[in-house]
């Protein structure tokens, strides 16, 4: 009887054994199946995007990345973003460790953040409209780097009148430029701190040099790979001993 017993026992256990070895065995092939599912299939300039976790997180260590900052983002759940801007266009990444398993998942998704807003203007190719200068039509367009501030830049000029120059962010003289909008800075504020998605726009005209100061840049790559960059209505500001003079700009480069 008391052999009867202990072999029941040892049966039990042996049963409960593999049971909860076949438990353990789903769990960890469900962990291994967990994944980054952003919230919306694309994201605009000015939306929220949050990234969450797809599969079984409790009890594991968590941690976000992003490929352009060196630091950790968070070790939730999920990340979040309230603002977009180009500046958080990239590849994010998130590193998931389970102490229960003794294993780990690496996800990652490419997030593209696209223009909330188009050109408003429509300028001819390689001309530009000035509000109280002369204007550039079917200048002279030339692209290179830029000795002074060192990054690429556009170039138009015409015999006889003004000539402008737009500066692209140092970043790009060593990566593929990036089609869409770009912030206007000011040319002393376009460094290797500000954001990449950043230009400057200057011009010379009669002795005054004007730097601009307000609005956007769209920049494209045409049929045949060249850049067009296209901006309307930039303000810009210029002064000649006391006196203040100002313009707005609304064009259309390409690189030749």
């Amino acid at each position: 009887m008391k052999f009867r017993i202990l072999l029941f026992l040892a049966n039990v256990f042996l049963l409960t054994s593999c049971f909860e070895k076949d438990n353990d065995d789903k769990q960890c092939a469900d962990f291994k199946k967990i994944k980054i599912v952003p919230d919306q299939a694309s994201y605009k300039v000015g939306e929220t995007m949050e990234l969450n976790l797809e599969g079984p997180i409790d009890g594991t260590s968590i941690n976000w990345y992003y490929s352009k900052e060196a630091f950790r983002l968070g070790t939730g759940g999920y990340y979040k973003e309230t603002y977009l801007t180009k500046d958080h266009q990239g590849w994010y990444y998130v590193n998931v460790h389970s102490p229960y398993c003794q294993d780990y998942v690496l996800d990652s998704v490419f997030i593209k953040i696209e223009d909330s807003e188009t050109v408003s203007c429509n300028i001819k190719n390689n001309s530009v409209e000035f509000s109280s200068l002369s204007d550039i039509s079917n200048g002279t367009v030339s692209f290179g780097k830029d000795a002074s501030l060192g990054s690429n830049h556009f170039s138009i000029g015409q015999w006889g009148g003004p000539d402008l120059k737009l500066y692209l962010h140092p970043s790009w003289n060593s990566n593929p430029i990036e089609e869409g909008k770009y912030q206007i800075v000011t040319y002393s504020g376009l460094t290797s701190a500000s954001s990449r998605y950043s230009v400057a726009i200057t011009t010379i005209s009669q002795s005054v040099y004007y730097v601009a100061y307000e609005g956007s840049v769209f920049i494209s790559k045409n049929a045949s790979g060249k850049l067009v960059a296209k901006f309307c209505n930039v303000k810009m500001q210029g002064e000649w001993g006391n006196r203040t003079f100002t313009t707005t700009a609304s064009g259309t480069l390409v690189q030749p």
